[in-house]
């Protein structure tokens, strides 16, 4: 009998101090767990959003290809470079066809009543009222060949100072790397180095893993989506996210794809929130 009350009184007192999490809320957002209301950090950042917009939504991964052998390339222009097992032209194809595959996400959205893709949430610095596919800012290596197999595959025979070698997508990609901001190589196959969207792609956006200005012996290509991001009142706020989720699927699908060359990390915005 006393074993009988001793636990009703304990299933008493846990009810009674569990109560309170009838009305537990919690914290997600990491706006509200890194800064408080009133604090300066916060003042600025609703003024920024109220006048400009939220800052954009970050959708990034980060690949390597461990355990691959470079190469030295002796190149026309630029003399002997080191290049990375990782920097080798079928890892740049199979980068710029998982690209694709994330940028041609399409899926039902509730909220707008119709099929919805990239370009409904993609942030579009150069188009942002009504942005096609190509106007969206993803950053990745194979926008210095605007996202074109055509233009990886490129290759042409140059001559320099009486000497004439082929030149090809590794000429390109050293000269690019190197002057971002160009629209046309010195090479003979004269393409441009800037991204499909109309920007440049700065090394330190497009790989990582290297010393110095070491870029083609990178240990690490990088891939990133940009969305806008919206109020949590705006319906498209839901559409980015839904994005995102799709974005996860692809990823983790491709992960677990035992073809993949790619070891890679990843995050998506949304998995701030949920």
């Amino acid at each position: 009998m006393e074993g009988t009350q001793v636990l009703l009184v304990s299933a008493i007192i846990v009810t009674a101090f569990s109560a309170g999490l009838m009305s537990l809320e919690l914290t997600t957002d990491p706006v509200e767990l890194w800064s408080a209301s009133n604090s300066r950090a916060r003042q600025e950042k609703d003024f920024h959003d109220k006048h400009f917009g939220p800052f954009f939504r970050t959708n990034q991964l980060i690949l390597t290809a461990p355990g691959r052998k470079g190469h030295i390339y002796d190149s026309l222009l630029f003399g002997s470079q080191n290049f990375s097992g990782l920097v080798s032209k079928d890892l740049v194809i199979e980068l710029l066809q998982l690209q694709k595959r994330i940028q041609n996400i399409k899926f039902w959205s509730k909220d707008l009543n119709r099929t919805a893709s990239l370009e409904d949430v993609c942030f579009a610095p150069l188009n942002p009222n009504n942005p096609a596919q190509f106007d969206c800012a993803v950053n990745s290596l194979p926008q210095y060949f605007q996202n074109s197999l055509d233009n990886i595959n490129a290759k042409v025979n140059m001559t320099e100072l009486g000497v004439t070698k082929e030149v090809d997508w590794r000429d390109h990609l050293i000269y690019c790397l190197n002057s971002p901001l160009s629209f046309k190589d010195i090479t003979d196959l004269g393409m441009s180095c800037m991204a499909d969207y109309g920007a440049p792609v700065f090394p330190f956006l497009a790989v990582g893993g290297y010393k110095g200005d070491d870029y083609t012996n990178a240990e690490a290509f990088i891939l990133t989506f940009s969305l806008n991001n919206y109020p949590r009142t705006n319906i498209k706020f839901n559409v980015a996210l839904q994005w995102e989720k799709e974005y996860l699927k692809i990823v983790q699908a491709y992960q677990r794809d035992p073809t993949a060359n790619f070891t890679f990390a990843y995050m998506a915005e949304k998995s701030w929130y949920r």
